[in-house]
């Protein structure tokens, strides 16, 4: 049994229990909980009769991240073609309730890519007003500095000029998961320069300050925040940053496996956390709030089909993106071509928006060539370009498992 020390050290949690973890275990643990939270979006939580789920405060609703972690994952598992009807259905009914994270499986993509662009500039001047107030928290929000590094370059510059001025002594330890992250556990399409952050000063607050703001308690480890209380999601993000960074000593790895399993095991059987925990020595003595999976989804896992924005920075500019759901790369360019190379799914409808590209001369979708038609969605394939917006909306079908699109400017 572990140590009922709760100020006991890391050297000597490690001396009294064998708290080592192998990475078929890990694995496990990391899949048994993907599973939970399926089952929940699926079945468990999902009211089909109104196409709402029951959300961890109790009230049911429909929520669209819920929807995107739910067909990315059924794709995973190739039950897409059914759940993507069943979640049809919902949106339908919710239409008002929709993004455009949702329109790469659902499409309706004039008008989410208004919407897309609107949210990025609110998205970028909240960022720019937080940090120029000092407020450390936005550096927390999951995946920010990649999203800024493809989307959002004015916020990109400051939140990499912010994270460079923070003191690993003594600012907030949420102001570092974001960027401990994105230098450790990049996506795979991340656009970061990990020379952009201090990786030196996060590695030393990782081996250093961080396990020793672990807590060991009747119930797990856990990492303390502030004198007695546990962000559990926070708890989560360090321990998948510690099992993933490849450390020298071998027992920080196994501490961050710990950590995340220690979360797990508070979740209920279809994934949903307290948001956060009240320690009292080695017991919890109070928890508030919840979490649900679908929050932690895309932290937890790189999900193969989730919504991502490419960045096509190289081909075009600063700020330039495809946003999809399958895999693509900017392979030929210059400056009147661009060609992107497609990893297909046959048979399946798919949407694209390219956000930052010059009007076009032509389109050439998988070997033909197609005119712009802003009703082009009321066929199987077509293109339309947004002029005002700089975005190209795009919608496909075809039976081949790869292609290419070739944009002529």
């Amino acid at each position: 049994s572990a140590p009922d020390a709760a100020e006991g050290t890391f050297e000597e949690w490690f001396a009294a229990d064998d708290l080592e973890m192998d990475g078929e275990e890990f694995h496990s643990l990391l899949k048994e909980y993907r599973d939970q939270a399926y089952h929940g979006w699926e079945s468990d939580r999902f009211n089909a009769q109104d196409g709402t789920w029951d959300s961890p405060d109790g009230v049911s609703q429909f929520e669209e991240r819920i929807l995107v972690a739910f067909l990315a994952e059924a794709w995973e598992r190739g039950e897409y073609t059914r759940v993507h009807y069943e979640m049809r259905t919902a949106a339908d009914r919710h239409s008002d309730r929709l993004g455009h994270r949702s329109a790469v499986y659902l499409g309706d993509l004039n008008e989410q890519a208004e919407n897309m662009v609107e949210a990025l500039e609110q998205e970028s001047r909240r960022i720019e007003d937080a940090l120029r107030a000092g407020e450390t928290a936005v550096l927390a929000e999951p995946r920010v500095i990649e999203r800024a590094r493809t989307k959002m370059p004015e916020a990109y510059e400051e939140i990499i000029a912010f994270v460079d001025g923070l003191d690993p002594e003594t600012d907030e330890l949420e102001a570092f998961i974001g960027p401990l992250e994105t230098y450790i556990r990049p996506r795979k399409h991340s656009a970061v320069d990990h020379d952009d952050l201090p990786g030196e000063a996060l590695e030393d607050l990782l081996t250093g300050r961080l396990i020793d703001s672990l807590r060991n308690t009747e119930d797990g480890f856990f990492v303390e925040t502030s004198d007695g209380k546990v962000d559990l999601e926070l708890s989560l993000r360090y321990g998948m940053v510690l099992a993933e960074a490849d450390l020298e000593d071998e027992r920080k790895t196994h501490m961050g496996r710990r950590l995340v399993q220690s979360v797990i095991d508070v979740a209920d059987d279809t994934g949903v956390l307290p948001a956060r925990l009240e320690l009292d020595g080695s017991s919890i003595v109070g928890v508030e709030g919840t979490v649900g999976p679908e929050q932690l989804y895309p932290i937890l896992y790189d999900p193969e089909f989730y919504p991502r924005a490419v960045s096509l920075e190289e081909a075009l500019d600063r700020g330039s993106f495809v946003l999809a759901a399958v895999n693509l790369s900017a392979d030929q360019f210059d400056e009147t071509e661009l060609e992107l190379s497609i990893d297909n799914e046959p048979g399946r409808t798919h949407y694209l928006l390219i956000h930052g590209v010059p009007a076009l001369s032509s389109m050439e979708l998988f070997g033909m060539t197609w005119r712009n038609d802003p009703r082009f969605e009321e066929y199987a394939r077509g293109r339309n370009y947004i002029d005002d917006l700089d975005t190209l909306a795009i919608k496909y079908s075809d039976d081949s498992s790869g292609g290419r699109i070739v944009l002529r400017y």
